[in-house]
C-alpha cells in the first residue's frame, strides 16, 4: 500500500498511528468495545482527521482504525479480515463512483462487514443509489464530525449484527438416549452443509455428558467452550477465530464446554456466547447430546431440531416422550423433526406408523454400516462421503438449505418419496 510522504513523515513522528491490519493473538488484551475500523481513502490529510474524529469521539466504544490509499489496498485488507465495518471515499486513484462502491461491497459482503459511504459529493442520486445497493449510510466530508461518524459507524455494526444474526440457521441435534448416534448424525450434517452450501458452519459440541465431537471430526482444539466462556468480555471475531479448530473443508469444530474435573458452565454463559458468534457464520449445528436441563436450556438457541431415534425397542419408546417435553418446552410442529438411524433390531412396523407412534413425521432414515460406522471411529473421521449413511446426510443438508437433489443417486431414491422409502425399503418389517 503506497504511503505518502508527509503521512509517512506524521506515522514517523507518532502524531498519526495508522494500523495497517489486526493480528489475531488469543492471549492479547482487547477492548471491551472495539470496533476495528478500515478507511479507504487517498487524501492522507483527510486520513489524518478521521483518525483524529475516532481518537476524540465521546462515545464509549473505541475504534482501531487502518487505513488504505487506493481500492485494490482496501480490497487487500478486507481480504485479510479483522474488519468490523468499512469507511469508503468513491473517488480513487483507481477507481472512480459507483464502480468503487460495488466492487468493495462485493468483497466485504462474503464477510458481512457493513460500509459507511464518507464523500466529499453531496449529490442526492447518488447517495440514494448507494442505500439502495446495500450502503449503510452516505456522509458527506463538509458536514460530517466525531459524533456523526461515530454514531455511524456504531449504528452501522449494530444493524448489520442483528440482521446478519437473523439470517443465521441454527439447528439443534439431540438424541432420544444415549447410544442412538446423535454425534455422528451433527458431525456428518455440519459438515454436509459445509460442503453442499460452500457456507460458513459452526459445529458446536455442546454435550457435556460425552463431548465425542472432536474425536469424530478427527480435530485436536486448543481451546474449549469454556475458554470462550471465561474470555466473553474480549471475544471478537479474531480471538473466536483463534479457539475454533478447523477441518480439511474449514468447517469450524468448537468443543465441549465441560472435561471430567471442571466446573460446569453455566447454561446462560452458553447462550451468551452462541448470540455473539452467531452473526459470523450462516449456519450453526449444535450437538445438544440428551434431553437433560442443560440441553433443554439451549433449546431456545435452535430453530429448528433434528431428533435422533434409532430402531430398537427403547429407543422408539423413549422418541415419544421426548417429543412430548420438546413440545412442552415450545418446540413442536415441524420445528423438531426425526431422524431414524438403523442401529438395531426393529420391533418390525411400518413407516406408515411412525407418525401416530411419535406424533412427529420421520424426516430422513440414515442407513445402517457397521463396518463404515468403525472405521470412522478408528481413522477419526466422519464416515466416508460414498457410504450409504453420508450419501444421507448429504440429501438431508440439501433438503434443509432448499437445494435440490443432486442427481445420480440411483433411481430408486429419485423415484420413490419417503414415505415409500419407508414402506418398501425400511428395517421395521413388511408393509401392512
Amino acid at each position: 500500500m503506497r504511503c505518502p510522504d508527509n503521512l509517512r513523515r506524521l506515522l514517523g513522528q507518532g502524531i498519526l498511528k495508522l494500523r495497517r491490519t489486526r493480528i489475531p493473538q488469543i492471549h492479547k488484551i482487547m477492548e471491551e468495545n472495539s470496533i476495528s475500523v478500515l478507511l479507504i481513502e487517498d487524501n492522507a490529510e483527510f486520513a489524518r482527521l478521521v483518525q483524529h474524529w475516532l481518537a476524540t469521539s465521546a462515545a464509549e466504544t473505541t475504534f482501531a482504525m487502518s487505513w488504505a490509499d487506493t481500492l485494490a489496498g482496501g480490497l487487500s485488507q478486507i481480504a485479510r479480515g479483522g474488519v468490523d465495518v468499512v469507511i469508503l471515499d468513491l473517488g480513487l486513484p483507481d477507481s472512480e463512483g459507483l464502480g468503487t462502491f460495488g466492487a468493495v461491497h462485493k468483497r466485504a459482503a462474503n464477510s458481512h462487514i457493513p460500509i459507511v459511504i464518507l464523500s466529499g459529493s453531496d449529490t442526492e442520486s447518488l447517495a440514494l443509489q448507494t442505500i439502495q445497493e446495500g450502503a449503510e449510510n452516505y456522509l458527506v466530508k463538509s458536514a460530517c464530525n466525531a459524533d456523526i461518524l461515530s454514531r455511524a459507524l456504531r449504528y452501522a455494526v449494530a444493524k448489520h449484527t442483528v440482521e446478519v444474526a437473523s439470517k443465521t440457521r441454527v439447528i439443534g441435534v439431540i438424541g432420544a438416549k444415549g447410544g442412538v448416534g446423535s454425534s455422528t448424525i451433527a458431525c456428518s450434517l455440519a459438515t454436509e452443509l459445509r460442503i453442499q452450501t460452500g457456507e460458513r458452519v459452526l459445529l458446536a459440541d455442546l454435550d457435556t455428558d460425552t463431548g465425542t465431537v472432536a474425536i469424530t471430526m478427527g480435530v485436536d482444539p486448543q481451546y474449549t467452550f469454556q475458554y470462550a466462556v471465561a474470555n466473553f468480555q474480549r471475544l471478537d471475531q479474531s480471538c473466536w477465530n483463534s479457539i475454533v479448530a478447523r477441518t480439511s473443508d474449514d468447517l469450524h469444530v468448537v468443543s465441549s464446554p465441560a472435561h471430567v474435573g471442571q466446573e460446569a458452565v453455566p447454561v446462560e454463559a452458553i447462550r451468551q456466547v452462541l448470540s455473539l458468534v452467531q452473526p459470523f457464520y450462516d449456519w450453526l449445528v449444535l450437538d445438544l447430546g440428551r434431553l437433560t436441563t442443560f440441553s433443554t436450556g439451549l433449546l431456545n438457541r435452535a430453530g429448528e431440531l433434528l431428533v435422533v431415534t434409532s430402531t430398537g425397542v427403547a429407543s422408539l419408546y423413549l422418541t415419544k416422550r421426548v417429543v412430548e417435553a420438546l413440545a412442552k418446552a415450545g418446540m413442536e410442529g415441524d420445528r423438531v423433526r426425526l431422524i431414524v438411524n438403523e442401529a438395531e433390531p426393529s420391533p418390525g412396523f411400518t413407516g406408515r406408523d411412525m407418525p401416530s407412534i411419535f406424533g412427529a413425521e420421520v424426516y430422513a432414515m440414515v442407513p445402517r454400516d457397521t463396518s463404515e460406522l468403525q472405521r470412522s471411529l478408528l481413522n477419526r473421521k466422519p464416515p466416508a462421503e460414498t457410504s450409504a449413511p453420508r450419501k444421507e446426510m448429504a440429501r438431508v443438508a440439501r433438503r434443509l438449505a432448499g437445494l435440490p437433489e443432486k442427481k445420480g443417486r440411483g433411481a430408486l431414491s429419485q423415484i420413490l418419496s419417503l414415505p415409500d422409502r419407508l414402506r418398501k425399503s425400511s428395517p421395521f418389517g413388511k408393509p401392512a
